[in-house]
């Protein structure tokens, strides 16, 4: 599957890109005993990388595009490096959180996850997960899901269907840890009303015990 290029917006892509909640990562963390090293692949502009920062003693944060990491926010902990998702250039065995946010649809799985179990050290963790299109109150939710699905959606790449899925047709390698829901909201200041809206519903699944290799 061909990984969309975003190097044409990445400007643009850093200003309006939803963040993630908190509690997400607050949550990864609490899941390793040493948090050493985090990779955050295919970063964007860093967005997840920045959440990381906050429990890791270096964050490694990779995309193909050197255009998107341009327009990333330095970090001191965070390293930012041109690489693929399938060809990271990390050391085996060297990653406690290997994190992809809204991206893993893009992915060659198999190579992915062969790279996956080499770089994440045994009792480590792979999480995943990814956003849908927001949710909005009435009487505006019938006319946003409408659009969706009628005007944008047939014209998305192959790899936004198991978006539409929100990953539940994807098996991760390793075990499986109940990572819950995660909710984010955003607030549109439309003309002179402020409406806060609900923006994502975030699933995760991770799994832990990554050493062994995908048959």
């Amino acid at each position: 599957m061909r990984f969309p290029d975003y190097s044409s917006f990445a400007k643009e892509y850093s200003q309006t890109r939803p963040s993630y909640p908190s509690e997400l990562f607050s949550y990864l963390a609490s899941l390793l005993d040493r948090r050493t090293l985090a990779w955050d692949c295919a970063t964007g502009n860093g967005q997840a990388a920045l959440e990381l920062a906050r429990y890791f003693e270096r964050v490694i944060a990779t995309d193909i595009s050197a255009e998107q990491l341009r327009h990333s926010v330095p970090h001191p902990r965070i390293t930012y490096r041109v690489a693929q998702a399938e060809q990271s250039g990390l050391d085996g065995q060297s990653v406690d959180l290997l994190t992809v946010a809204t991206a893993l649809h893009w992915f060659d799985l198999d190579r992915f996850y062969s790279e996956a179990c080499r770089v994440v050290r045994s009792g480590g963790v792979l999480a995943v997960w990814t956003y849908h299109v927001g949710y909005v109150e009435p009487p505006f939710n019938e006319a946003v899901e409408r659009f969706y699905r009628d005007v944008v959606s047939p014209y998305f790449a192959p790899g936004a269907r198991l978006v539409d899925d929100r990953y539940e047709g994807i098996t991760l390698p390793g075990d499986a840890v109940d990572a819950g829901e995660y909710f984010a909201s955003a607030s549109w200041n439309l003309g002179r009303k402020r409406c806060q809206e609900p923006l994502f519903t975030t699933r995760v699944r991770s799994t832990e015990h990554m050493s062994h290799s995908i048959s």
